[in-house]
């Protein structure tokens, strides 16, 4: 596979800056506070829940939103191994006098 990293730097640096994946649906409490704080490493017990903050349906959005996450991350691991195994190749320049 041939890859033009001139043109793919291009394509990347005029690509707009926003979020892929849309987090607008997702409960405040859940995102903000819940997933930080495991993401940070941080331990969270049962009693510090707030249970009264989200109900099961929330439960299963966020479940939805980090699979397209974990998927976005899946297909920028294949981009990565795409770049990392394409041949290297010269391109064609005119003689410098």
């Amino acid at each position: 596979m041939d890859i033009d990293l001139k043109k793919l730097t291009g394509n990347l640096w005029c690509a707009k800056a926003e979020k892929t994946v849309p987090d607008d649906q997702v409960n405040p409490y859940l995102l903000n506070v819940l997933l930080r704080r495991l993401q940070s490493g941080e331990d969270v017990t049962y009693g510090e829940v707030d249970f009264s903050q989200f109900a099961a349906d929330d439960l299963r959005t966020l479940d939805g939103y980090l699979k397209q996450h974990e998927n976005m991350g899946f297909r920028l691991s294949r981009l990565i191994g795409n770049v990392d195994n394409a041949a290297p190749y010269c391109c064609a320049l005119s003689a410098f006098c």
